[in-house]
């Protein structure tokens, strides 16, 4: 036999207040006698009482939902998830994740559904705030011109998009490309090759360039060669490397350029880090199941997804009230581990 749910009606009856009281004890409100509010509280647990959220979402005109929209394929990604989960939750809030499929592996494909469908399916769903890993940090407000007409918070997450009106949270990348030039620079290398990522997108970008000017200032030169997708990174690594003048080091615009990296030596018989040093972006697990465990710029993730959902609860909450759209962006940190080491001097260098 299936238990019937007890009721705010049920509560109130027993301890003979109104349901208003009732609601109110439940929220810990001081407009309750605490004598009054114990009882209720005994009650209520005595039979099990669950509040009703859609009762609740129909009288505050909130739903209590977030909408997430990020795939935790990764370390990286997966942990933006737990720092949105972590905070939300504490909130009382609920995430709700949703995704295109084949993004961020690859573009979406014909057919897929795009990240304007997924944010309508979630709009659908009545969520109090969005917080999205942009596909592509160059759509403007045009793009989510239903989610501004509802007047629904929105925050994106990693990615800039310096055409609309959202919010942003990220890592600074310029500190980043600084931090990952002036450790090379520091360690006497100056003949310099980076492996950046895709220049369309703005993260990529401005590490990549942050890190060429730093390495130019600092009296070195820097050649570059730019990975459209990770498949393609053993192309870049030939390019880059098989060279009668090759780097002494390499800058990895994200760590997952490494392995091919990492094999190129192995197979030309080149030694990481006495004849080449690497350092890496993100500090993802890969960096120490490397041999030699990979230095890196580390970003967190997870401090990533905490500020994000701070801010959309603040904004669901109004306590945000400017109209500029906020920026936030976390400083990275230089992680050295073995693969970086000072220059070996010889004449060729």
């Amino acid at each position: 036999m299936i238990k019937k749910s007890a009721s705010l009606q049920d509560v109130a009856a027993i301890v003979g207040v109104s349901t208003n009281h009732v609601s109110l004890a439940l929220r810990g409100s001081p407009l309750v006698a605490s004598k009054t509010a114990l009882r209720i509280l005994k009650v209520a647990a005595e039979l099990d009482y669950r509040p009703n959220r859609l009762v609740r979402a129909i009288q505050t005109g909130q739903s209590g939902f977030v909408g997430v929209i990020i795939k935790p394929k990764d370390a990286w990604t997966g942990g933006m998830v737990c720092g949105i989960h972590d905070v939300l939750f504490k909130h009382d809030i609920l995430p709700l994740l949703d995704w295109m499929p084949s993004y961020p592996e690859a573009p979406p494909k014909k057919g897929d559904r795009t990240e304007l469908e997924v944010i309508h399916n979630l709009l659908e769903r009545r969520v109090d705030g969005i917080i999205v890993f942009p596909y592509s940090d160059k759509v403007s407000d045009l793009y989510f011109k239903e989610v501004w007409e509802r007047g629904i918070p929105l925050v994106t997450i990693d990615r800039q998009t310096p055409h609309t009106s959202a919010d942003f949270v990220g890592t600074d990348e310029v500190t980043g490309g600084r931090l990952a030039a002036q450790h090379l620079l520091d360690l006497g290398h100056r003949r310099i090759g980076q492996i950046a990522g895709f220049h369309d997108y703005g993260t990529y970008a401005e590490r990549q360039q942050a890190f060429s000017e730093a390495v130019i200032k600092g009296g070195g030169t820097c050649v570059t060669v730019e990975v459209g997708q990770y498949e393609d990174s053993t192309k870049a690594v030939h390019k880059l490397m098989d060279v009668a003048k090759r780097p002494t080091a390499v800058f990895l615009g994200g760590d997952n350029f490494a392995p091919p990296l990492y094999a190129w030596a192995a197979n030309s018989g080149v030694c990481i880090p006495k004849e080449l040093s690497v350092i890496g972006y993100a500090d993802l697990p890969v960096c120490k199941l490397l041999s030699p465990k990979l230095s890196t710029i580390q970003q967190d993730s997870f401090r990533i997804g905490c500020e994000a959902a701070r801010m959309i609860f603040e904004r669901i909450g109004r306590q945000l009230s400017e109209i500029e759209p906020q920026k936030v962006r976390l400083k990275p940190r230089l992680v050295v581990r073995e693969s970086t080491i000072p220059i070996k001097k010889s004449k060729s260098h």
